[in-house]
């Protein structure tokens, strides 16, 4: 498994779930084949039939998981430009300029390139685009992430 400071440009399966705090059949990243922390970073997912997003009714794969695919995405820029583990949870805090092009069906390779706009210690923001066969699915014109630091309680403006 590689440290977080390593300078390696790719991540391989074990390298992924060492960083991302989630598990199957929620971990929608499966191999990082390009990465330049503080700038950006590569991932491709395989969309496969077997997963457990599919039942008798659906044909095309979900665009909630194809954005969550891209926040994970997101998610391992922002830990390998930092160098160190997050101190709390990362989490979606907002987006725009979402756009869903065309559909995803089983057998496709969804390649996902994320940029990073620098934020703070504790919001970052992205954009970028998922593709198939050089193809636009989907593009983000903004995307935000903030750390859930450990006991934080969320209020509402004004309380």
């Amino acid at each position: 498994m590689t440290s977080l400071t390593s300078v390696r440009t790719t991540l391989d399966h074990a390298d992924i779930r060492a960083l991302l705090p989630t598990e199957h059949p929620h971990l929608l990243v499966d191999r990082v084949v390009r990465c330049e922390p503080g700038t950006m970073i590569e991932t491709v997912k395989a969309v496969s039939s077997a997963e457990a997003c599919w039942d008798d009714h659906a044909d095309t794969y979900p665009e909630a998981l194809l954005l969550e695919s891209f926040t994970q995405s997101a998610v391992l820029l922002w830990a390998r430009t930092r160098g160190r583990p997050f101190a709390g949870m990362p989490r979606l805090a907002g987006t725009r300029g979402v756009m869903f092009h065309r559909p995803v069906e089983p057998g496709c390779l969804v390649r996902t390139v994320v940029k990073l706009v620098p934020g703070t210690e504790s919001t970052m923001f992205f954009c970028g685009r998922s593709l198939v066969d050089d193809s636009s699915v989907l593009t983000v014109g903004n995307l935000v992430l903030a750390i859930d630091a450990p006991g934080a309680v969320l209020r509402a403006a004004g309380e």
